[in-house]
């Protein structure tokens, strides 16, 4: 049998795991007939560490206010404290556009003429009064909107007779607030993405959604060798001790076997 050396890896190819969200992502929203997928939600899955919700706040939505006139992007997530403040920060350097964290402000400045990005939580987007006159004004208006949904594998089940069948969970009351927000909005704009490592069975088409709103995937994920620099649980722990007389050589030989073990893997 051989055995593999550091020698032995291959070098390492110039595609990064990002590539499998932007690309994907700039195909689709730049394609002649984008306009026509009305009623779809598109998801792009990406695993932990990938760079979904950096690449989307830093990239994509600046983009889609620069180069296809949004005059307004809602951006909306299960609890405040996922959300990266600097993340968006950044976004407003790169489009020029107003940043809110409630609907009520997002409606006063579009109806002043502001290019908008509205950070809200879903309860914010889509159960407050406030996200209700929002929700009311996107209904009527002809600016230009679109829609990301954090962590879409849970809130946009489509129905509660759906709810088990979709997540492997029982819960005791779903309303689908936020699916059947989305697809009364998915009829005017077909702007609206969500993200997740964990797509449900609804929108890997095992259970068939409720309603006249589909959802598609819209990339891949990445192979797994393109991860392995964001994977801090692949293996087990070994330890070392730094006082013992043959340190240097033992853990240099340790990290030696531990690449080798990631290759082999």
């Amino acid at each position: 049998m051989t055995i593999a050396t550091l020698s032995d890896l291959p070098k390492i190819v110039k595609k990064s795991a990002r590539d499998f969200l932007t690309k994907p992502f700039y195909d689709l929203v730049d394609s002649p007939n984008f306009s026509a997928r009305t009623q779809e939600a598109k998801l792009l899955v990406g695993m932990t560490g990938q760079g979904k919700t950096h690449t989307t706040a830093t990239e994509f939505v600046p983009y889609l206010i620069n180069n296809h006139d949004m005059d307004l992007i809602i951006y909306t997530y299960p609890l405040t404290e996922i959300r990266d403040s600097s993340e968006w920060v950044e976004a407003h350097l790169k489009c020029g556009a107003q940043l809110c964290y409630n609907p009520t402000d997002a409606l006063e400045h579009l109806k002043l003429g502001c290019k908008v990005i509205l950070l809200t939580t879903h309860q914010g987007f889509v159960v407050s009064d406030k996200g209700g006159k929002l929700v009311k004004y996107l209904q009527k208006t002809s600016k230009n909107f679109a829609i990301w949904v954090d962590e879409a594998h849970a809130w946009m089940v489509s129905h509660m007779l759906n709810y088990k069948a979709t997540t492997g969970h029982n819960t005791p009351a779903y309303e689908a607030r936020l699916f059947k927000t989305l697809q009364e909005l998915s009829v005017k704009t077909p702007y609206i993405f969500g993200l997740t490592a964990t797509p449900n069975r609804e929108a890997r088409g095992v259970v068939e959604p409720y309603g006249d709103m589909k959802i598609t995937i819209v990339n891949e994920f990445p192979p797994k060798e393109l991860l392995i620099n964001t994977t801090a649980w692949l293996s087990s722990i070994d330890y070392y001790d730094p006082k013992d007389a043959n340190f240097t050589d033992d853990l240099w030989n340790k990290i030696e076997a531990a690449v080798v073990k990631l290759y082999i893997d």
